[in-house]
Order: structure tokens, then C-alpha cells, then sequence
């Protein structure tokens, strides 16, 4: 089947001169709708001389709603002009062969399917992400299910197979990818209703001017969205009460979407969110619209997947599972899931197999912990409303430039006396330096990432600036002494400012430390770049484009504390032995270049150069 319903779309995507993926996906919905409805008198439809118009007024008299039929008419008009009269009768010809052999539904499912793969205008959620959300949400009683942001139904054509008895309440904003998900209700036979336009500025499912509920609601909304002004006013005065979570910033929509989802879904009811994993860690008002989740005990599960098995992007996804009605046994807490490496990545794609898929849905439905992988956090554990599997959720073990792959032994580690690093040091931020502020003869210079170099600041070259509004400017001076660690980025760069050089300031790249009279801040340094430090840093890092270690957990790093004489004793011996070290490695790499010199002179060129 997969080869003749290919070769059938791209006869007609071929002749469609928008080259449109979904109108040629209406056109083909529309024919096998058309096949349907008239599969006794096709044969005759497909001899007539006017076999477009014939099958243009059958596609009139669907049983579908008009506003679809018009879309479908539209873009078959579009695509199947008179000159193009034979390519209809090849298509019909194969689509009778097909469907002799194959349901229509199955027929039109597997299109999609095959051309979704490589389509790139086509975002449709990944069969993976399905099988773990619809595993969740399934159920074996009769259920209402909604889905605000439908697509071209892939998760809810899914789940109405693995819940026989569900009826579907479906909305979506691209009149084509509605049309083809209405078809798809249609030939699969499934209890549904599809409405067109947008969910936040005219939600469809309303009733007495109150948002509708349903059993179970799944939402896969576009990743960042930003939104216009006028839409934004809307959710600021919603008259459904659709965000009694909290409102998100403008510039970011996926807390939209999960606020309106959970509020339509019903008191002892499951709801699952595809987003990005910044909304788990983003601060402002998102944050507090998961502290409210969280205070409310609505979330379940969080699960953070793989990259890339989103095609197209490189945002980390991630599911987050709630669940109005908890059992007894998970109240109170959240099974945390880092499925981030799971997956087996190649050039073309990543891949989750079916055995990780029935593994990580073993773990939800069944409350699992598994080292490395999953484990209950109750709701006094999360942190600053922190729900990154990984802050939870992680290999004992770091990646260390000079060392290699690291395993951390835990139990060890938990039995060295330390002190958290704010009782030892004052930290302060950097300064958030404008390009526009740069000039010559500015009074302060700024360091940033790239004058750090193997541990030292090239003060000469550093990029000076005008500022005028300097107010606060001293909680960014750095003095001499301060160690600077940069918190920006995976990998963590360390210098001792040994200049006394005033009016230098730090970066927002960088968190400056000040060291009091119990730590010495080269032995800091020493400790910083350690596998057990390199490992807390890891551990405690967030984010999906920029990944930033933030001063709060800074404080927290947990510091070995000796006697100041013993700190400076190991600083010193680490010194000597490093100039040592490095003043052996001059000569080798000495006696390497008058080792070449030698095989030059043997080889007869050496008086064909001079070195200057």
C-alpha cells in the first residue's frame, strides 16, 4: 500500500502549483471521502467526460460540515485544472485499487505518516512522544477528549484507537491542517468535532460562556510562541477563566497553553503537555504559575526526552503529565524521568525504541524509581519551583578536561566535611554590558569569556566603556584577588584577578567571588576545577540554548574546609610542582625541535630555510 499511495501524491503534488503539502493532503483526504461516500458508482465517475466536475459535486454532498467542504473544493479547483484531467483518472484508478485491499482510514493515515517524515512544514508529534503521552491519558471507560492545538490529529486519532469509547473535541488554527484532521475523523469513523480558529482569541468548546471540561485533554502547542499585543489583551481579560494559573509573559506562550489546558480539564481528570523544557525553569511569572501547580499537587510526572526526537528543532522537549485526581500513594509528590539519553542518535534522526518507550510508560503507570532514570521528589524537595528532571535525575558521573568521563562516588562524597561556599566568600554578579556603551577612552573596562585565558586576564586588551548610569556600578568592580567563574555556558572557565588595576568590571557572563580570611582563593580555584565540583556544576546548570548556573545554587557548592595553613600548604606544593612540570615540558618540546633540526640536515634542506 505505502508504495502506490506515495506514487499517487507525488503525481499530484508534482502538478500543484503551490507545491503545498496539506493542499495536496486535502485534495487526497477529499477523493478517498468522495471513494467513501459513492464506492458503487466510482467506476462510472471515473469513465465520464467530466470527471473533475463530477468529482468536484461529490465532494459538495459529503456529510461533512460546509465550512471543510469549502476548503476541499477549493484546493482540489487549485490543483486539478482541465488540462490536468488524465492525472485525476490515474489517481482515482490507484485509489480504487488501493482502497479494494485497505481501509480508507488506514489508507489516509499512512499517507500522512509517510510524507510527515520529510516534510518540514509538517509538525506533527512524533510517534514516541504519542505512544508515552496517549499511555497515560488512555483509559477503558467512555471519555471526553480535547485538544486545543490538533494539528493534523496524529495524537488524537491515536488515542481514540487505544480508548474505544472516547469522543474528540478538537480545535485548530490552519484551516488546512483542520480540513485534514476533519477527514481524517470522517474516514477513520471516529466520534469527533473539529473547530477552525485560534484557541486563545476564540476558544470553540464554550458553553454558557464557560469553557467546557473534558476527561482527558492533551496540548502540543508551537515551541516560544510569542504573542501579538491584541492576542495578549485577551488572555489578560478572558472571560471563561481559563487562566486561574497565572499569566505568562508575552514572550513566552507555552504557559498559555498549559494554564487553559489544565482549566479544561475536569476535576478527576489527566492532562498531558508537549513544551519545551525552558518552561520548566524559566523565572517571572512562569515560575509562579508552576509553584501554583505545584502547591496544588496537579503535576504527576515530568519527563524530559531526548533532543531532536522534536524533528527540526534542537529544543529539548518534555512532557508534563498532571493529574487532578491523584492516588493516595503519589499525593504530594513527582515522579521525575530523565529520558534525555535514552534515545540511539544518528546523522538523520534520533530514535527512541519500542522497548525504551515500554520501559519509560512501565515507570509512569507504575510509580518506578530506577537509578539514573527516575525518582519521586516530594513537594518541600523541589526547589525555587526547579522541575528539570536533571536537577533530580542524574548520572554520578562528569566529563573533566584534563581527566576525561568521571564517575562520582556519592557515598563518599556525603561523608567529607564541607561548608557551603556563602559562608566563605561574597559572590556578586556582572555587569550587563551594552555594545552600544563601547569606547575608546571609556572610564571601565570589562572582562569578558574570551579574556580569560588558561587562567588569566589580559587586563591591556580588555574592551572599555562609557557608562553613565553608574550608580550601582561597584557591586560589579572587581578587586584585586577576586576569583572569576564564568556561569554561562557548558564549559566553566576560572581566573584569579592579580591586577590592581581600578575601574575593571565583570561581565553577566561571569559571578565574581571575594574570598573572606578562611579560604585562600587559589586553593578555590584548585577545588573548582576538581571532577566533585566540575560534578555540581553540571548538576545544577539549567537551561536548553544557554545553559547558566545560577548564583543561589553557587552559593550552595558544598567546599572541603581545612585550616587556611593547610589550604595554602596544598596551593604551594601544587605551584612548585607545576613549574616543575612545565619547565620539563620546555625542554622536551626543545629537544623535539633540535630532534626535526637533525632529520632535516639528514635529509639534505637544511640550507634551504633559515630560521628567523
Amino acid at each position: 500500500m505505502e508504495y502506490e499511495i506515495k506514487k499517487v501524491y507525488e503525481v499530484i503534488h508534482s502538478i500543484d502549483k503551490k507545491g503545498s503539502v496539506e493542499s495536496v493532503l486535502v485534495t487526497m483526504g477529499a477523493v478517498l471521502a468522495v471513494f467513501k461516500e459513492n464506492s458503487s458508482d466510482m467506476a462510472q465517475v471515473i469513465k465520464s467526460q467530466d470527471v473533475i466536475g463530477k468529482v468536484q459535486k461529490k465532494i459538495s454532498e459529503l456529510p461533512i460540515e460546509n465550512n471543510f467542504k469549502e476548503v476541499m473544493i477549493q484546493e482540489f479547483n487549485e490543483i486539478f485544472t482541465a488540462s490536468h484531467t488524465n492525472t485525476l483518472v490515474s489517481a482515482l484508478l490507484n485509489f480504487e485499487s488501493v482502497i479494494q485491499k485497505n481501509l480508507l482510514g488506514e489508507v489516509f493515515d499512512n499517507l500522512i505518516g509517510i510524507v510527515g517524515v520529510n516534510a518540514r512544514e509538517l509538525f506533527i508529534t512524533p510517534d514516541p512522544i504519542n505512544d508515552i503521552a496517549i499511555n497515560y491519558l488512555k483509559s477503558d471507560q467512555k471519555v471526553d477528549f480535547h485538544d486545543g492545538t490538533a494539528g493534523y490529529g496524529q495524537t488524537a486519532i491515536k488515542f481514540s484507537q487505544n480508548t474505544p469509547e472516547a469522543r474528540l473535541s478538537l480545535q485548530e488554527i490552519n484551516p488546512l491542517a483542520a480540513t485534514v484532521l476533519r477527514l481524517r475523523i470522517y474516514l477513520n469513523d471516529i466520534d469527533g468535532e473539529v473547530i477552525i480558529g485560534d484557541l486563545i482569541k476564540n476558544p470553540g468548546f464554550i458553553k454558557d460562556n464557560k469553557l467546557i471540561q473534558y476527561d482527558r485533554v492533551f496540548m502540543a502547542p508551537p515551541f516560544a510562541m510569542r504573542f501579538r499585543k491584541d492576542v495578549y489583551e485577551k488572555i489578560n481579560e478572558d472571560p471563561y477563566g481559563r487562566f486561574i494559573y497565572g499569566t505568562p509573559p508575552r514572550s513566552q506562550g507555552d504557559s498559555v497553553f498549559l494554564s487553559y489546558g489544565l482549566s479544561a480539564t475536569k476535576e478527576d481528570g489527566k492532562a498531558a503537555f508537549l513544551l519545551p523544557q525552558g518552561v520548566l525553569f524559566r523565572g517571572g511569572p512562569e515560575k509562579e504559575i508552576r509553584q501554583r501547580l505545584i502547591d496544588l499537587d496537579l503535576i504527576e510526572a515530568v519527563v524530559a526526552l531526548p533532543s531532536l526526537l522534536q524533528p527540526y528543532t534542537a529544543v529539548k522537549p518534555i512532557l508534563l503529565l498532571c493529574n487532578k485526581n491523584k492516588s493516595e500513594a503519589r499525593k504530594g509528590k513527582i515522579l521525575m524521568i530523565n529520558a534525555e539519553d535514552l534515545a540511539d542518535i544518528n546523522k538523520r534522526e534520533t530514535i527512541l525504541k519500542k522497548d525504551d518507550i515500554n520501559f519509560i510508560n512501565n515507570i509512569i503507570i507504575n510509580g518506578k524509581e530506577v537509578e539514573e532514570l527516575s525518582v519521586f521528589v516530594s513537594k518541600e524537595e523541589i526547589r525555587l519551583a526547579q522541575l528539570t528532571p536533571n536537577s533530580y535525575v542524574y548520572k554520578a558521573q562528569t566529563q573533566v578536561n584534563e581527566f576525561g568521563k568521571v564517575t562520582i562516588e556519592i557515598r563518599a562524597l556525603e561523608k567529607i566535611p564541607t561548608t557551603q561556599l556563602s559562608e566563605l566568600v561574597e559572590i556578586y554578579r556582572g555587569y550587563n554590558a551594552s555594545p552600544k556603551d563601547e569606547a575608546e577612552d571609556g572610564e571601565y573596562a570589562v572582562v569578558k569569556i574570551s579574556d580569560v585565558q588558561e587562567g588569566k586576564v589580559d587586563v591591556d586588551k580588555l574592551t572599555r566603556y562609557s557608562i553613565k548610569n553608574n550608580a550601582k556600578i561597584d557591586t560589579n568592580r572587581i578587586q584585586q584577588g577576586d576569583i572569576l567563574l564564568s556561569v554561562r555556558g557548558v564549559n566553566r572557565k576560572t581566573a584569579l584577578f592579580i591586577s590592581n588595576r581600578e575601574n575593571v568590571l565583570l561581565s553577566q557572563n561571569f559571578a565574581g567571588i571575594r574570598c573572606g580570611k578562611l579560604l585562600d582563593p587559589e586553593y578555590l580555584i584548585l577545588y573548582f576545577e576538581s571532577p566533585v565540583a566540575q560534578f555540581y556544576f553540571d548538576k545544577h546548570t539549567v537551561g536548553s540554548t544557554i545553559v547558566t548556573l545560577s548564583v543561589k545554587d553557587l552559593n550552595k557548592l558544598p567546599v572541603p574546609l581545612i585550616s587556611i595553613e593547610e589550604q595554602r600548604n596544598i596551593v604551594e606544593a601544587y605551584k612548585a610542582e607545576q613549574l616543575t612540570i612545565k619547565e620539563e615540558l620546555a625542554r622536551l618540546e626543545e629537544r623535539q625541535k633540535q630532534l626535526k633540526l637533525q632529520a632535516y640536515e639528514s635529509m639534505g634542506i637544511d640550507k634551504a630555510f633559515t630560521i628567523l
